[in-house]
């Protein structure tokens, strides 16, 4: 079975989508053919998260495609980062070991 769902803003030609953050300009529509039980648990999973079908269906297809990458291509920017500033070592363990004891020391103060 084939759903065509546009927003009324899209089929105003407006453009844009509605999603939790208010509206967001469409960046590509695209018609997916799905059976009438995926439409369903698609449904029922959006309307469990308080947003549409399409704002759902479009974090699913992004969580899909940005998940696809694996750690060492999500680290690469920070490491090229991190070579290009020369900072010791050592220097660098003590940055980390203080934000990670912020961080626990923060949560230590919620409990």
């Amino acid at each position: 079975m084939q759903v065509l769902r546009q927003s009324w803003y899209h089929a105003k030609g407006l453009g844009y989508w509605p999603t939790q953050l208010g509206l967001q300009k469409a960046i590509m529509v695209i018609n997916v053919n799905i059976p009438d039980g995926t439409e369903r648990i698609l449904a029922e999973q959006a309307a469990l998260r308080g947003q549409s079908i399409e704002s759902y269906a479009a974090e699913l297809i992004r969580k899909g495609v940005i998940g696809s990458r694996s750690f060492a291509e999500i680290l690469a920017p920070f490491r090229e980062q991190v070579a290009s500033s020369e900072i010791p070592d050592t220097e660098l363990d003590g940055l980390f070991e203080a934000a990670r004891n912020d961080v626990y020391d923060a949560k230590q103060r919620e409990k």
